[in-house]
C-alpha cells in the first residue's frame, strides 16, 4: 500500500489540528434530554416532539461526522491520508481544505456519487 508522500509533514499536522478542533467542537455540544417529570400541554409536546425529531437528526449527523473524522485522522497515522481509496491518486490539495475527511479524489468521488 503506498504511503503519501504527497503532503508535508507539517500539512499533514495541520490537516490533523483541523479534523481534531472539528472533533471537539462536535463532541463538546451535549444533548438534551427531557426530565421524565416534566409536564407539558399537548401543543407543548409536539413542539417538544419535533425538537426531539431535529436533535436526533443532528446527532445522527454529527456521529457520521465524528466517524468521518476518526476514520480521516487514522488515514494520517497510516500515512495514507491525500491518497484516495479507490485509484491511489493523491488527492487535490484545495479537495482536502474544502473537505478534510475525503478518502477519494474528485473523478472517483463523482463516478461513485454522480450528481443527480
Amino acid at each position: 500500500m503506498p504511503t503519501c508522500a504527497v503532503l508535508p509533514k507539517g500539512e499533514l499536522v495541520r490537516f490533523k489540528s483541523t479534523l481534531l478542533a472539528r472533533k471537539n467542537i462536535l463532541t463538546g455540544n451535549e444533548v438534551v434530554h427531557l426530565n421524565e417529570d416534566e409536564v407539558f400541554s399537548r401543543n407543548d409536546l409536539s413542539s417538544r416532539k419535533t425538537e426531539m425529531f431535529k436533535e436526533e437528526i443532528l446527532n445522527d449527523r454529527k456521529r457520521s461526522e465524528i466517524r468521518q473524522i476518526d476514520a480521516a485522522l487514522d488515514r494520517i497515522k497510516a500515512k495514507t491520508y491525500g491518497l484516495c481509496r479507490k485509484c491511489n491518486n493523491p488527492i487535490n490539495k484545495e479537495r482536502l481544505e474544502a473537505v478534510p475527511t475525503t478518502d477519494l479524489c474528485l473523478p472517483c468521488c463523482q463516478k461513485e456519487k454522480p450528481f443527480r
